[in-house]
């Protein structure tokens, strides 16, 4: 399982710009996520690669277990059997000595890995089924499955392989100790939109992760078969370890913002073309102050499903380009993304992409629609002033940022020669910012220099 990090502004307290001058976005900082690290040399042979004498422990084990339970070898059991085998033998805590764990802060690791070290999270239990599987010639294919906390905290991907045998489907979870079976499919495909499939999964997925968090399917379940499926996925997860990956020193966030979009793009370059993927990528080089890709990639991952989360890194990218163009583009990304989900820093962002579009449409001459997008800043402002206990937006930022919004609209007002409309849209803001207690010494600075004749 990998979980899913968007972008979420952190917002400082910050001195507001001149009158008329550009403001500026906070930073974005991510979201809490879960941990992944990068591949040992051991990966360049392929992430799912078995070496023979370590193929030849697990046959031995294979037919052990066959053996007691069924009195034949493996190859010589039903695919039921077969499929019992696997389990008994490569779960959690089955015959072949694996043990699950979550891994928080470990390596994604290659197969070669995860027999090595002898504990993995469900990644690592689904690529060893894989991997055997493949070895031992049986039909299997790798589905991936996209959870979405209901309260929007985050999203994880996980990976499992499922077996279509005679006339069954069959479902090992290895890290839950769990086999299920599934008959009166065409194929896998019309398994996998099964609502019983689905609610198996997600049941199962809730016992894995046991972190209270209620879980819905984000997207339909994908099949993924083939070599460079199974290895994208792995890069996939590579990638998103260097992404979340602690850096303070410049370099060094480069350096792990590089190996991560490396490895989003190896998985890319196998075809593994997701919404999950081109969100990571995107979102990396937004980390990167890489505006353009990650736009770029951001929209990719919105043309296969909206998620507001993306929307916000995408407004934001847009917002940091600084063209009316981009600004309308930015306001446009924002509010798609709070029809979907209803995050403050976004209605912030939004907010502030108004009131920077403002400027730039007042600069260019356009007053009129200037002073709108001023009022649209000065409304939301308010709106998550109310909300300030909840919403986690200092005080101090929405009190600056007010005060810029009236201080805009008033020069803009004026300069289109409407000086009495002016003083009293000043006016207005300061009776506003005294009663919620913000500082007014621009404001009345400002409403010093606006003298009727």
């Amino acid at each position: 399982m990998s979980s899913m990090p968007y972008a979420d502004p952190g917002l400082q307290e910050k001195q507001p710009p001149l009158v008329a001058q550009l403001a500026d976005l906070p930073a974005a900082e991510g979201l809490e996520r879960q941990s992944r690290s990068a591949p040992s040399k051991a990966a360049n042979a392929g992430p799912l690669a078995i070496d023979k004498p370590t193929m030849a422990r697990i046959n031995a084990a294979l037919d052990k277990v066959a053996q007691e339970m069924y009195n034949a070898t493996f190859d010589k059991c039903n695919s039921e059997q077969k499929a019992q085998t696997l389990l008994l033998t490569l779960q959690d805590g089955g015959t072949f000595s694996l043990t699950y764990n979550r891994m928080e802060n470990e390596k994604p690791q290659t197969v070669t890995e995860f027999l090595k070290s002898g504990k993995g999270n469900c990644a690592d239990f689904s690529r060893l089924l894989v991997a055997v599987a493949k070895e031992k010639g049986l039909p299997v294919q790798m589905v991936s499955v996209t959870f979405q906390a209901q309260n929007g905290s985050k999203e994880e991907e996980q990976h499992l392989a499922v077996f279509s045998m005679g006339d069954k489907t069959y479902y090992l979870d290895l890290s839950n100790q769990v086999m299920r079976s599934y008959s009166g499919f065409a194929s896998t495909q019309d398994l996998v939109k099964d609502s019983k499939f689905q609610g198996d999964i997600l049941l199962d997925y809730k016992r894995a992760t046991k972190d209270g968090n209620e879980y819905i399917p984000a997207e339909e379940p994908r099949i993924m078969t083939g070599e460079k499926a199974y290895q994208a996925t792995y890069w996939a997860e590579v990638g998103h370890y260097y992404l979340q990956k602690p850096a303070e020193k410049p370099e060094e966030k480069k350096q792990v913002l590089n190996e991560a979009i490396n490895a989003f793009n190896k998985a890319l370059s196998l075809e593994l073309e997701s919404h999950w993927v081109y969100a990571e990528l995107g979102y990396a080089h937004f980390k990167k102050d890489e505006d353009a890709n990650a736009i770029k990639y951001g929209e990719k991952a919105l043309e296969l499903r909206g998620a507001a989360r993306v929307y916000l890194f995408v407004g934001d990218a847009h917002f940091h380009l600084k063209t009316s163009k981009h600004f309308e583009k930015a306001i446009d990304s924002f509010t798609q993304g709070l029809k979907i989900e209803k995050i403050p820093t976004m209605e912030f962002d939004l907010a502030m992409t108004h009131l920077n579009l403002g400027v730039n449409l007042g600069r260019s001459g356009d007053n009129t629609n200037a002073v709108k997008h001023f009022d649209e800043a000065l409304r939301i402002f308010d709106a998550l002033y109310h909300e300030v206990l909840t919403n986690g937006i200092p005080l101090a930022a929405l009190g600056n940022y007010t005060s810029l919004a009236y201080q805009n609209k008033a020069v803009y007002v004026n300069n289109s020669g409407d000086l009495e409309g002016a003083i009293k849209i000043v006016d207005a803001g300061i009776t506003e910012l005294e009663r919620k207690g913000v500082d007014t010494t621009d404001l009345k600075a400002l409403r010093k220099t606006l003298k009727l004749p």
